[in-house]
């Protein structure tokens, strides 16, 4: 279960615009909060400078090991 300050990995799927953008890029999970198709996970991604947070489904994303 990916949580809050989890450093994680965008994986790409055909029905999440999100994932195919960012597919393969990294970020650190900032917020999360509940949605009807599940936790939503909002992640500052490291290519993305500004404090901008782009919001995942859980199934977007995939914990990365601290040494990655």
């Amino acid at each position: 279960m990916i949580e809050e300050g989890d450093r994680v990995r965008v994986t790409p799927h055909e029905k999440s615009p999100p994932s195919l953008k960012y597919a393969g890029q990294t970020g650190l999970v900032t917020m999360t909060c509940p949605s009807v198709n599940g936790p939503l996970l909002y992640v500052h991604m490291d290519e993305r400078p500004g404090g901008v947070e782009t919001g995942f489904r859980e199934d977007d994303l995939e914990e990365v090991q601290k040494w990655e």
